[in-house]
């Protein structure tokens, strides 16, 4: 599928989709917005977080950066000083998101 392809089956199918950006070694392949949306327009996408984590703590199990899924978020940010209720959440926690993942996302 070329980009003037995939351009019409988002813009008569997908109306739900905004804005899809590639890049390749810090390098922008391709950037495109549909649906009257614009580059900086912020928009909720739900689940599609919890996708991103997952795959990206995987890349960090499999190079041996994160040791396992039971580890406590925080040995791996012992700078930082926290609220109690999150000083005990594991990295497994922000695979499925639970509620309280909020907040390691407003410390970071």
């Amino acid at each position: 599928m070329d980009k003037e392809e995939l351009n019409s089956l988002i813009k008569t199918t997908q109306p739900n989709i905004c804005q899809i950006v590639a890049y390749r070694n810090g390098e922008k392949l391709y950037s495109e917005c549909w649906n009257d949306y614009k580059p900086d327009d912020a928009v909720h996408i739900m689940s599609a977080t919890k996708s991103i984590m997952a795959l990206l703590i995987g890349i960090a199990i499999d190079k041996r950066q994160i040791n396992s899924i039971e580890d406590k978020v925080l040995d791996y940010f012992p700078d930082y000083k926290v609220i109690n209720r999150i000083s005990n959440l594991e990295v497994n926690y922000i695979i499925i998101f639970e509620k309280h993942c909020k907040f390691i996302f407003l410390m970071l």
